[in-house]
Parts: C-alpha cells; structure tokens; sequence
C-alpha cells in the first residue's frame, strides 16, 4: 500500500508541475484531478477542477461531507450515465437515513 501511495504521490507531483507549465492545457488539468481523487485529497481537486468534469466535481463534494451541493450539483446536470445515477442514489439514501435517524431521535 505505500509503494501505491507513493506511485500516485509521484505521479500527482509530476501532473501538477505539467500544469504550472500548461495551465490552460485541459488534459493535463483532468489527470491532476484524477490523481487527486486517487490520492483520496478531495479538498485539493476541488481547488483545479474545471467545469467540464461534473461527476468528479460532485463526488468531491460528496466526500467532503457536501451533500447538498453534490446533489444539487447532479440535479442540475441530469445525465443519463450510471455513474451519475449512483451517485445520485448514493445521495438520496444518505438523506433518507439521515433523516429517519432524525425522527427515531
């Protein structure tokens, strides 16, 4: 496990240098988020994702206990994918719990 780490730790550093030197370069900005996801670092993919990647951006904001802006986020969009679909169930269960949980109380 932490050979794994500091492969995605290497490789988020060496993304990360690519995009000091391209910052408009898409590509480039799509595989620091990726990396940054992998590296389980939500707060720092949410600071450099671009607009285009919704799904990453809302399962960010899912990890980082933002649940209303992930689901609202998902609404928004309205994709047909599965990806978003689960997600988006992900979501609503959360709710659901959270707010049987409520009620018990």
């Amino acid at each position: 496990r932490i050979i794994i780490f500091f492969f995605f730790l290497f490789f988020s550093f060496l993304f990360f240098l690519v995009l000091q030197e391209a910052n408009d370069d898409k590509e480039a900005r799509e595989c620091l988020v990726i990396s940054y996801i992998k590296l389980d670092r939500y707060e720092d993919a949410l600071k450099v994702i671009p607009e285009s990647m919704v799904f990453e951006k809302a399962y960010c904001l899912y990890r980082t206990n933002k649940t209303q802006a992930a689901l609202d986020l998902l609404l928004k969009e309205k994709s047909d994918e599965k990806k978003f679909q689960y997600l988006e169930a992900q979501l609503v269960r959360f709710y659901f719990s959270f707010f049987l949980k409520k009620k018990v109380e």
